[in-house]
């Protein structure tokens, strides 16, 4: 599967999964109620993880700025097993444009994990969303294109 291909799926993927119906907002922000997030599936065929996201993890909401603050961002992921899902290695990336290089949001060291049917908050360098983050970033997102790649220790 191409790159291009991945972040098309992601971009797209970022839209219609924004939203967490089971968890309240952490910003006073209205919401529309978005559907559930689907699972990304995994090649049967490959000893590794499939390059999108490993179908127990999914982006369970992202926000890219508000009117009024474009810098309140934060990217949310889900374990949807009961097992520990282990982040050592594991890391994830921003592109703007097809032409453009990836940007490193965060490359998750051993100790980093997201519980079984828990939640890993990621925010933006410098906000408050209400609740205490599990990492901070500083890479700009855009509201309009771009999109993330969670990328396997073997780089997929």
């Amino acid at each position: 599967m191409s790159k291009q291909t991945v972040l098309t799926a992601l971009i797209i993927l970022m839209i219609f999964l924004s939203g967490c119906e089971n968890d309240p907002a952490p910003v006073d922000v209205e919401v529309e109620p978005r559907p559930s997030p689907t699972k990304v599936v995994e090649d049967e065929e490959d000893d590794q993880p499939a390059s999108a996201l490993p179908s127990e993890v999914l982006f369970s909401e992202v926000l890219i700025g508000v009117s009024g603050n474009n810098q309140l961002e934060f990217i949310e992921l889900y374990n949807t097993e009961s097992d520990v899902f282990n982040l050592d290695g594991w890391s994830l990336w921003y592109r703007l444009k097809d032409d453009q290089d990836e940007q490193l949001i965060i490359a998750w060291e051993a100790g980093d994990v997201i519980p079984g049917y828990g939640h890993y908050l990621l925010v933006r360098e410098g906000q408050d969303v209400g609740v205490i983050p599990d990492a901070v970033f500083d890479v700009n997102l855009s509201e309009r294109k771009g999109g993330l790649a969670f990328r396997s220790p073997w780089g997929d």
